[in-house]
């Protein structure tokens, strides 16, 4: 970054160096002295002052300070042994216009000479009475002799400290965490020597408070645009900027503008500021052994921190807003997986609603526009209240860290165990408040959790693979959750309709236990949450544009019935608990991760067989060549995908330590199947199965014969009559997370209920194990987890009797045939002798599949126009309750096939 470079070069010094040629200066009437004859330097030949981080210019310094005292010496002003901005604009006007431009850059130097020395005692006795010397004009002109001596001295120490901590700073080496501590002891040295030599310049006892605009001072030193813009330096400024609105985070204040008397601050601490910051640059390279080391060293530079902040009268005092977080988010994107969060102010809110909480006590019809208006204001406001709290969760996380690694080491053996474990509180005794407060976590998490994930995956073998990051993540999703669902039971406990008619009266939140709330979501609740977050979701891949109550509908499902956690206590009520929500996620970013993977060696394998979601693009030049694509989404022809899916998911890749790796070690039993039982038509098939559930724009079966099961919309039965082929829907990053995380979900079912399988004890499996469901397996899943879900399904369109008398049955032919029977079927189906039947992943993926869809249509009913506009925010919520959880089939082809389907 030059901003650095040119706020010291051009701000301190730059604008003087046409002293040391500037030729003959008056001393008085008639008298001439050429400065440069006398010097026994010449600035010329010294080396230049953008060397200031590289390497010490001792010599440099030394000729500026002998060029300032002779310059000082022999030119006359009102003020003797001041140098005079006027003098100096003057000079450079008549001599040197080459050097106009600096002229900003000269104001700036002696406006932070004002900040640090304070305002010469002349200026203060010609204009006595006045208490704010930024109203002067005259104020920041003169800088005395002995500051000019000073800040050169000051400018030594610095450069000669600053290239050691540059050199540090840069170094990305990897390195043990001793090794990191004792650099960090060296860059605390360096940064005392510059604080101390900083507290000689700095003056405290200024009689007027003085105070510079930081931005303007910033961009006095923007470079202008045009030549060579693609190297100016307006991008590091505009960052910086964005940033400021720290300051009234550790100073208070305005966010813009600095006093005297807060930068006292800075230079009292100026060493904290440094070491902290060295931590949190040089995070990646450090190696540590004990990891327990590194969540200490969060904590410590959280403390330090956080005695730094500016405490004002009141912790309810706003010192930034929402707005201000997010522009400086958008100058970081890449740090943020290439989200700009500036597009996602809603979301954002509606995060900080949950970590910090806001009162909606009984919001009347009449006065819900205006108070809203008011809940928005108090949303963006950032306090100091506020910032405690998060700070607080910071803290909770930072010790569960270290007392989930300290843990796991005393446990080691007992945990690299392939077989389920047993902790109980009795075999171990807390030595303190957070060990007594997480150790439960940890033990439970370690005995009930069963896939750990391990970098991009965990293991899906029949044996447990733990590992103490895994733990820690799964402590630190169960934490968010728990926060999340604490959040939506207090605001969002009645349905809409309800909330509309003011009859839900909702608590505040300041006075809820935190122990005390409903540990379970239903649908409508994560709907909910899918809807306010729903722009930053889309942009994550996570949900598909338009597709939140679908998306609601899946996560719902598969969450409370296709995890290894599912049923154990809801039992299928289809709601969703804690644990259930955190192995889910698990799957989500272990998808996340694998398709990023996956998606970039399709794109290889698919070479010229893959499409652009805009028709806009790419942009080509005029002659057809690809000139820019990096904006593109690019989707994958589906044929293509379909015949490299499992041969891509397979093969080698390498991770960001070089090492190979690949997802067969991960998913080994998925691999026996795809490739030891299925044809290569076979496995397409299964992957067919799988998008279908999965998928937003699943494929449709336009062979099938028609019934009361698979009813078609009427225009799509208009369109294939015609003779048309129905064309696929290119697949894209959002579909390749829907699949993989439908593939995952296929595994945890399958190993969870395929219990022939045995692990010895070097975690090989032996046994009776087949990679299957065999019919006393699908037995136990249908009573441990589905029996609730079908009665429920079959209740809704047969009534409670056949929900309870013949539910098994109809999971029985719902596994055997893979859909649920009409009533002639089931008829027949009863009188069968066959009725129990393995379950292979097609099967389980059927259930998904014929679930999902069974629901979507008993939802069919009439909807608003307002639920086929694009944005959210107009849709009527109680009439487009059906689209919003699985969608019409008519509002489904529309989305997946809008050029054939216009008129719908």
């Amino acid at each position: 970054m030059k901003f650095s470079s040119y706020l010291l070069t051009l701000t301190l010094l730059s604008g003087l160096l046409f002293l040391s040629s500037c030729g003959d200066v008056s001393e008085g009437p008639g008298a001439e002295t050429a400065i440069q004859a006398v010097l026994t330097c010449d600035l010329n030949d010294e080396p230049s002052f953008d060397l200031i981080f590289e390497e010490e210019i001792t010599s440099t310094w030394d000729c500026l300070q002998e060029s300032m005292d002779l310059f000082i010496d022999k030119v006359r002003t009102d003020y003797e042994g001041y140098l005079s901005l006027d003098l100096l604009k003057d000079f450079i006007n008549e001599e040197k216009p080459d050097l106009i431009d600096d002229i900003p850059a000269i104001e700036q130097f002696f406006k932070l000479s004002n900040l640090f020395v304070g305002v010469p005692d002349f200026v203060l006795a010609k204009w006595p009475g006045i208490n704010n010397p930024n109203d002067l004009k005259e104020h920041h002109k003169f800088i005395s002799k002995a500051d000019i001596s000073r800040i050169i001295s000051f400018l030594k120490v610095f450069n000669k400290n600053v290239v050691k901590i540059r050199r540090e700073f840069e170094n990305e080496d990897e390195v043990s965490s001793e090794v990191h501590y004792r650099l960090k002891g060296r860059i605390q040295n360096y940064s005392n020597e510059i604080a101390d030599e900083l507290q000689k310049v700095y003056s405290r006892q200024t009689s007027i408070e003085y105070k510079l605009d930081l931005h303007e001072l910033m961009d006095t030193f923007k470079d202008e645009e045009g030549e060579n813009a693609e190297d100016n330096n307006r991008e590091d400024i505009e960052t910086i900027k964005s940033l400021t609105f720290l300051k009234t985070l550790f100073l208070g204040g305005d966010k813009t503008i600095i006093g005297n008397s807060e930068l006292g601050h800075i230079v009292d601490n100026l060493s904290t500021y440094i070491t902290v910051f060295y931590d949190f640059i040089r995070l990646k390279e450090i190696r540590f052994n004990d990891k327990v080391k590194k969540f200490q060293l969060f904590e410590q530079d959280l403390n330090e921190l956080q005695a730094l902040f500016y405490r004002g009268p009141t912790s309810d005092i706003t010192l930034f807003d929402v707005d201000d977080v997010l522009k400086a988010a958008s100058h970081f994107q890449d740090d943020l997986g290439g989200i700009d969060l500036s597009f996602h102010t809603d979301a954002v809110l509606n995060i900080m609603d949950m970590i910090f909480g806001v009162s909606y006590k009984n919001i009347t019809e009449e006065d819900r526009a205006q108070r809203r208006e008011s809940i928005r204001k108090r949303q963006r406001a950032i306090s100091m209240r506020k910032l405690t709290v998060l700070i607080d969760h910071f803290h909770d996380v930072f010790n569960m860290g270290i007392v989930f690694h300290d843990l796991y080491s005393q446990y080691s053996d007992l945990l690299s165990s392939a077989e389920r474990i047993s902790l109980e509180p009795r075999d171990h005794k807390p030595e303190t408040d957070y060990e007594k407060r997480f150790f439960p976590e940890f033990m439970r998490i370690a005995s009930n959790y069963r896939f750990y994930q391990d970098g991009k995956s965990p293991y899906y073998i029949p044996g447990y693979v733990r590992n103490p990051n895994a733990l820690f993540t799964i402590g630190v999703l169960e934490y968010a959750f728990k926060e999340v669902f604490r959040f939506i039971e207090e605001k969002w406990p009645c349905d809409m309709e309800k909330f509309k008619t003011d009859k839900c009266k909702i608590a505040d939140s300041d006075n809820t236990d935190k122990e005390d709330f409903n540990s379970t979501l239903t649908l409508r609740q994560v709907e909910r949450l899918i809807f306010e977050l729903h722009s930053l979701l889309v942009e994550m891949n996570i949900v598909i544009p338009k597709r939140e109550g679908t998306s609601a509908n899946n996560a719902t499902l598969m969450t409370d019935l296709f995890q290894f956690q599912s049923g154990t206590s809801a039992d299928g009520s289809g709601k969703v608990e804690v644990h259930e929500a955190t192995e889910f996620a698990v799957g989500v970013f272990t998808a996340l991760d694998m398709g990023d993977i996956v998606l970039e060696k399709m794109k290889e394998a698919c070479d010229g067989q893959w499409v652009y979601a805009d028709q806009m693009c790419p942009k080509k030049d005029e002659i057809g060549r690809i000139i820019d694509d990096e904006d593109c989404e690019i989707q994958v022809s589906v044929s293509c995908f379909r015949r490299n899916f499992f041969d891509v998911l397979f093969s080698e890749w390498e991770d960001e330590d070089g090492k190979r790796r690949n997802f067969k070690d991960n998913l080994p039993l998925l691999h026996d199947y795809v490739k030891k039982e299925l044809t290569p038509y076979q496995s397409q098939e299964f992957l067919i199965q799988t998008e279908i559930f999965a998928r937003t724009c699943y494929p449709i079966d336009a062979s099938a014969e028609e019934d009361d099961t698979n009813p078609r919309h009427p225009l799509l039965n208009e369109y294939l009559e015609a003779g048309n082929d129905l064309p696929d829907v290119p697949l894209g990053d959002g579909d390749m997370l829907s699949i993989l995380g439908g593939l995952l979900n296929i595994e945890s079912t399958l190993l969870r209920f395929d219990t022939d399988f045995r692990v010895d004890e070097n975690g090989a499996r032996y046994g009776n194990g087949n990679n299957r469901m065999d019919a006393n397996e699908v037995e136990r899943a249908y009573e441990t987890v589905y029996a609730p879900a079908i009665k429920a399904l079959v209740k809704d369109s047969a009534g409670k009797f056949v929900s309870k008398i013949l539910s098994k049955t109809i999971f029985q032919y719902l596994i055997k045939y893979g859909k649920i029977p009409s009533t002639g079927q089931l008829l027949k189906f009863l009188v069968s002798t066959n009725k129990k039947v393995a379950a292979k992943r097609d099967t389980i993926a059927q259930i998904l599949k014929t679930i999902s869809e069974t629901a979507g249509k008993l939802c069919e009913i009439e909807t608003d126009e307002s639920c086929s506009d694009p944005d959210p925010k107009n849709w009527n919520r109680d009439k487009c309750e059906c689209k919003l959880r699985h969608y019409t089939e008519e509002a489904r082809l529309k989305y997946c096939y809008p050029a054939i389907f216009d008129g719908i």
